[in-house]
């Protein structure tokens, strides 16, 4: 905002400054009007949730109003080539009413008054060079599910400079924004910069991106710095038989919380070399190497953990078609991870192939696979800034296997703040393991990174160790399949089979004996557009997860008319978890639902609607049945603009504890019409 102002104070002290003369024909630089437009624009939601066990728990509902009148203009100074510029202002009431059979501070009517505007400059509009300068404010709304809603302001100001002459470009962008909430305040500096350089058989490009953001709740506050690098290129050569893609990174971040501080890098650098080869070989070499490291100072502990890791991966593919039919490859691959605790290698060599072949009927597919790996490891390899994004309430299944479950360590972010803090005990659940699988349930999100929203999409860092071992392992893979496609592709079984061994060569053996798989998989499915259907038999034998698995689905999707689009589906599964060493009382899973949806456009009317609806039953410890209805309603007339919809939702769980209850509707209805 400071470089605006200044640059707005200079602009006017050469005006004052300059001769009569040269004022005399100020009238060319007034501004010249395209467009001058006014709009009225009404907005109403009520949203209602609950959440019971027995009849007893939290109610909550959000009623809002909102009136907003808007002027907005485009335009040009001197010349639509020289200055094109929008200007719009806005400003109005809203009115809202949250009621908790809870929260005291609940009931009558808040008032509040809306300011917002938006102005853009752009400069050189047609040249290869341009300068764009905005500044805009506005104020949304965010209902509340358990408190009253907030209307957060957002102002950001910046310029944006690009230039474009072949074959270079350049960008460079600085923003300032402010998002204010009443109880808490984010203030981010953001520059972006990237260019590139582009000739038919050579490409180059590059970017450096720094982003400074404070924030302050109440007493608290934090602040996060990131610097990102990277650059690019790719080469064609050969006659353009060869290509290579190169990828170099380098992002750093610090971030300080009151009683959590980190810091960290991660350095990324990859290859891969596409080659078309003689008689018809195709090749592809590829090379990874990434390199972590992350410092955790936590004060309430007063502790203070490091952990690093790098990573190499390095791969060759030579594969063949033969003809039309056949398709062989050979892959070789290494990969090394060496951390603070432990290091772990891989040595894999692998044979693939398949073939197709046209018969009476339709088609025969067959393929076959084999592979065998050499790994070892030593210590107990740390796993961190696994990412995983999801709101809260939600299941997350973790990459890793076999890894001990008493070391995790999950780290929530907050993108739209870049505030983040460490989840307690009781923030989260690690649900009973199904087999060496970890999935964990999000209950909570600290106070500090909490959103509004009750839907947002958080960010979530999770660290974790695997099991201290020092052994070498060798693992084989089998697998083949066969698939007919019969009756123009109306009739389609097939036969999927995979094996895999493991060998303890030296060192320690896992509690539960090595890890052997087998899988079976028959299936068909029938497709006479619009109708599919799939039935599926899948047994899985395994020291760890052995299993057997049915399960259909039956799909309708068409336009029923030209006007008319219609998907019904229909699903049904059973889980039948077999007892093993790793899970001696394994739960049995089931679950039937089906969904529909209705895309309906009236155009003689300018109307369109889209209606879907939902039903899952799930059975797995406990049984849970979720209904969902979603409907939107979009009409265009003359002057007026008018949206509606509706979306319901509820989920009853049948727990322990005594049945559960969640039950959430949102109905909303917004009105625009220009008033000139």
């Amino acid at each position: 905002m400071k470089i605006l102002s200044r640059l707005v104070v200079i602009l006017v002290i050469v005006f004052l400054a300059a001769p009569s003369s040269a004022r005399c024909d100020i009238g060319t630089f007034m501004p010249s009007i395209y467009t001058f437009e006014g709009e009225l624009d009404f907005n109403t939601s009520y949203e209602s949730s609950g959440n019971t066990v027995k009849g007893k728990g939290l109610e909550t509902s959000d009623a809002y109003f909102e009136e907003k009148f808007v002027l907005s203009s485009t335009g040009f100074v001197y010349h639509p080539r020289f200055l094109l510029f929008l200007a719009k202002i806005g400003g109005g009431l809203s009115q809202e009413s949250f009621q908790s059979n809870v929260e005291a501070d609940s009931g009558g009517w808040r008032n509040a008054v809306l300011t917002e505007y938006e102005f853009r400059g752009l400069m050189l509009p047609e040249h290869p060079y341009n300068l764009e300068i905005f500044a805009l404010r506005q104020n949304p709304f965010i209902p509340g599910r358990n408190q009253w809603g907030v209307h957060p302001v957002t102002t950001s100001n910046g310029a944006l400079f690009t230039y474009r002459q072949q074959p270079f470009s350049f960008r460079a962008g600085y923003t300032d924004t402010t998002i204010d909430s009443g109880g808490s305040k984010t203030d981010t500096e953001t520059l972006n910069t990237n260019g590139g350089y582009r000739v038919e058989n050579f490409t180059l490009s590059g970017a450096y991106n720094h982003s400074h953001s404070q924030n302050s709740s109440g007493s608290a506050s934090s602040e996060i710095t990131t610097d990102k690098f990277s650059l690019q290129n790719q080469i064609r050569f050969f006659e353009k038989k060869f290509v290579l893609v190169s990828d170099v990174s380098w992002n750093l971040y610090d971030a300080h919380e009151p009683v959590t501080s980190q810091n960290g890098d991660r350095f990324t650098w990859t290859e891969w070399l596409n080659m078309s080869l003689p008689w018809s070989f195709e090749g592809i070499l590829n090379y990874n190497h990434y390199e972590d490291s992350e410092t955790t100072s936590e004060t309430v502990r007063n502790t203070e953990t490091r952990f690093a890791s790098k990573n190499d991966f390095a791969g060759f593919t030579l594969s063949k078609h033969v003809y039309a039919s056949l398709f062989a490859a050979y892959n070789t691959s290494y990969s090394s991870t060496r951390t603070t605790t432990g290091d772990f290698t891989s040595w894999t060599n692998g044979l693939s192939g398949t073939y197709t072949k046209k018969i009476p009927w339709g088609r025969i597919l067959a393929g076959a696979n084999f592979s065998r790996s050499h790994q070892e490891q030593n210590g107990a390899p740390v796993v961190t800034g696994e990412t995983k994004s999801g709101p809260i309430d939600n299941v997350i299944t973790l990459n890793g296997t076999d890894i001990d479950e008493s070391t995790i360590r999950i780290l929530a972010k907050n993108p739209s703040t870049g505030s983040f803090a460490y989840l307690q005990n009781g923030d989260y659940d690690i649900l009973p393991r199904a087999g060496n699988t970890t999935r964990v349930l999000i209950l909570n999100i600290p106070a500090g990174v909490r959103d509004p929203n009750p839907f947002f999409i958080y960010e979530f860092q999770f660290t974790y160790f695997y099991p201290a071992l020092n052994n070498s392992t060798e693992l084989t893979n089998v697998g083949y399949f066969l698939r007919l496609e019969l009756f123009d592709n109306f009739f389609n079984p097939y036969y999927l089979y995979n094996s895999s061994k493991e060998k303890i060569l030296s060192g320690t053996t896992p509690p539960w004996g090595p890890n052997d798989t087998e899988v079976k998989t028959l299936g068909v499915l029938f497709q006479k557009p619009p109708y599919y259907l799939l039935l599926e038999h899948q047994e899985t034998q395994s020291a760890y997860n052995p299993s057997k698995q049915d399960r259909g689905e039956v799909i309708y999707r068409n336009d029923v008319t030209p006007t008319t689009n219609l998907n019904v589906r229909a699903y049904y599964l059973n889980l039948n978890n077999l007892a093993g060493p790793a899970q001696p009382n394994p739960v049995d899973e089931t679950g039937v639902g089906g969904d529909i949806s209705i895309q309906q456009a009236f155009p003689d009317r300018n109307l369109t609607l889209n209606v879907m609806a939902s039903y899952q039953q799930r059975k797995y410890n406990f049984e849970t049945n979720t209904y969902s209805l979603n409907a939107n309603l979009l009409w265009n007339v003359g002057k007026l603009t008018l949206e509606g919809g509706a979306i319901v939702g509820v989920t009853d769980t049948g727990a322990s504890a005594g049945n559960q209850e969640t039950i959430y509707q949102r109905y909303y209805l917004m009105l625009r019409r220009k008033i000139f």
